[in-house]
């Protein structure tokens, strides 16, 4: 449930089976506060999954009920993030020359949360 990308089937299972069988219920709610689809089928005696596709970038609410309450944990966050929303400036970056220092900026604020690597190469080597 951590992190998530924006346009893209996501699931997670849920796991009744020591509690007795009963209707589970999963709403989530995008950072716009808007209710975004979720379908949960039956995977097995107790077992759960339901799927979402967010399609904003930002913190999701998962709110999980067995019975009419939450489940221990509920609600849950997940946080969604949308790769094609990172810019490199300058763009594109031009060649680089030995001995010459680069710059170049890395802009991920629209992005969501996450983690940014970079790294440098020549010839497919990283240098």
């Amino acid at each position: 449930l951590d992190r998530i990308p924006v346009d893209r089937p996501t699931n997670f299972y849920i796991d009744t089976s020591r509690a007795g069988d009963a209707d589970i219920d999963v709403r989530i709610a995008a950072p716009s506060s808007l209710s975004v689809p979720v379908v949960v089928r039956k995977e097995g005696q107790g077992m759960w999954r339901a799927e979402y596709t967010p399609t904003e970038v930002g913190e999701h609410t998962l709110d999980i009920t067995f019975v009419g309450m939450p489940i221990y944990g509920s609600p849950f966050t997940a946080y969604a993030y949308d790769v094609s929303k990172v810019r490199v400036r300058p763009d594109p970056v031009g060649p680089g020359q030995i001995g010459k220092t680069e710059n170049f900026t890395v802009d991920a604020s629209q992005a969501g949360t996450g983690h940014i690597d970079v790294s440098v190469s020549c010839e497919r080597r990283n240098v």
